[in-house]
């Protein structure tokens, strides 16, 4: 995005620079077609930033113990404190 800013920047200024930004030539001067791809480059980035964000799987969490019944006594199977069930015999 910075990138991106002080390249509009230098259009807007209108400075006369060759910085080979996508090119292997150095005679490339910036124009306003190098800032559109600047512009896209940087718009699919944010777009595969959000993507991995928004769309990544959520960590497992185990579930919630099961409340225990009324008057001291447990049910046939119960759960421990990690969510595992257990079978009491």
């Amino acid at each position: 995005m910075l990138f991106t800013f002080v390249l509009a920047s230098a259009l807007h200024r209108h400075l006369d620079i060759s910085c080979g930004c996508f090119s292997n030539a150095g005679a490339g001067k910036i124009s306003y077609l190098t800032l559109i791809r600047a512009i896209v480059i940087t718009l699919i980035s944010a777009a595969a930033y959000a993507g991995t964000i928004l769309f990544v799987s959520r960590q497992w969490q185990p579930p919630l113990p099961e409340p225990r019944s009324k008057g001291g006594l447990q049910s046939e199977n119960a759960t421990n404190d990690t969510g595992l069930l257990l079978s009491q015999e």
